[in-house]
């Protein structure tokens, strides 16, 4: 048997629809990779407004709090 008489496994034409694929597929990864990024970045700064807000309410329920448990001082209108 002869090296000319085997034929290839795949042809020019499934090696460049494989590449195509290749490519069509790593530019979508890149888009989600991009994308994630994103969102962790919001994500991120969500918590941080979350705890912000958190430290904000727990500011103002002890301010209530203070409030409601202070000694009032009536006055005698005349």
């Amino acid at each position: 048997m002869e090296l000319k008489d085997f034929q290839p496994t795949y042809t020019m034409r499934d090696m460049v629809k494989m590449f195509q694929r290749v490519d069509a597929l790593t530019r979508e990864k890149n888009g989600l990779a991009k994308e994630l990024a994103a969102k962790d970045a919001e994500l991120v700064a969500t918590r941080a407004e979350n705890a912000d807000l958190t430290t904000q309410l727990d500011a103002l329920q002890a301010d209530l709090a203070r409030q409601m448990t202070a000694p009032r001082v009536l006055r005698k209108l005349s």
